[in-house]
Formats: C-alpha cells, structure tokens, sequence
C-alpha cells in the first residue's frame, strides 16, 4: 500500500507529543519507511536510522503491543497505512497516550 504524505503531520501528532513525558513519535508505512519523526531528546533522534523495514517484517502480526525498554516505555500501534509508534518515559500517562493515538489514526487519511 502506497502512503501518500501526510498534509499537516505536526497538527495531526500534536496532542499525542504534548502529553506528559512523551518524548518521540514516529509513523512508519507498512514498508518501515519513516513517514514522519518527532523526537522531544535528541538521543532518540536515532530512531529513525534503525531498519524499520525488517522490524516491520516481524512485527506483521502484530495489532498493538506496549513494553518497557529500559527506563522507557514504547507503544507501538499497528494501523491501516502502517505503524504508530510512541516512545515515552515511565511516567507517561499510558492510557491518554493510547486514547489519542486512537485519536490520530481515526483521523488518518
């Protein structure tokens, strides 16, 4: 499936990125091909150099999946153009996070 670009990505992720101790965003196609990158810390700048394509080759079945890494924690949301994915610290408000990502990708074009 080709992803057309998205007219207003700053707008679209805005309310997702202002929620308490998000610190990045990325939407992926399906192809892992990053479509849009956010990064609040400029450590996690680096997120959008990981191969994507063979991560999204073995996350293909998956729908949703929230974990820890490390201090942090990653949502990652599957959706109809490819992949949301969210990294944020411990005290972020999971729930909100996943309330408004439902948000985002009900609004996708």
């Amino acid at each position: 499936m080709v992803v057309a670009p998205l007219s207003n990505p700053q707008s679209l992720f805005r309310d997702v990125l202002a929620l308490d101790d998000v610190k990045g965003l990325l939407f992926l196609a399906e192809t892992g091909q990053v479509l849009y990158s956010k990064a609040q810390d400029k450590h996690l700048s680096r997120l959008e150099q990981e191969d994507w394509n063979a991560i999204s080759k073995t996350l293909a079945r998956v729908r949703e999946v929230d974990f820890f890494y490390g201090d942090d924690r990653i949502y990652l949301r599957r959706t109809a153009h490819g992949y949301l994915l969210v990294w944020m610290g411990g005290m972020a408000p999971v729930d909100m996070v996943k309330l408004n990502c439902e948000v985002v990708i009900a609004s996708l074009p």
